[in-house]
């Protein structure tokens, strides 16, 4: 049995690079990136920079964070939720159902909640805003 193309009189099996003069250069088109076109290019794809705390969710999660270290919050768990429910509420993405958002809110944090890595990361991002 052969193995790789070999014993067939060709190429075959398998992946294989570019051979021959000129392997890569075959497809006719090429890859230069020119001194205006640096790691600048990349905030463009980004969007416009933001200046720290700007942002309506970061200042909205910080808010709940504070509530939290303060006990205005009484839980994490409600905590979690609040957080996402203003995330999902920022970006558009919840319906005119409160019912039907509440349940899609609640799905969520529980998903978060049972997680262990997540819900490590959630304890870490709980700790660190009961630190500031």
């Amino acid at each position: 049995m052969a193995v790789g193309g070999v014993g067939r009189g060709g190429r075959g099996g398998g992946v294989k690079g570019p051979s021959g003069a000129g392997g890569a250069g075959k497809t006719g088109s090429t890859f230069k990136v020119t001194a205006n076109e640096g790691a600048g290019k990349a905030e463009s794809l980004v969007g416009p920079s933001r200046a720290a705390g700007a942002d309506p969710i970061t200042t909205s999660l910080n808010q709940i964070a504070k509530d939290l270290a303060s006990g205005a919050i009484a839980s994490k768990s409600e905590a979690t939720q609040k957080a996402v429910h203003t995330i999902l509420q920022n970006k558009g993405l919840l319906g005119k159902n409160s019912k039907g958002n509440k349940r899609v809110v609640q799905q969520i944090a529980d998903t978060l909640e049972d997680d262990p890595r997540l819900a490590a990361a959630l304890e870490r991002t709980w700790a660190r805003a009961g630190q500031k």
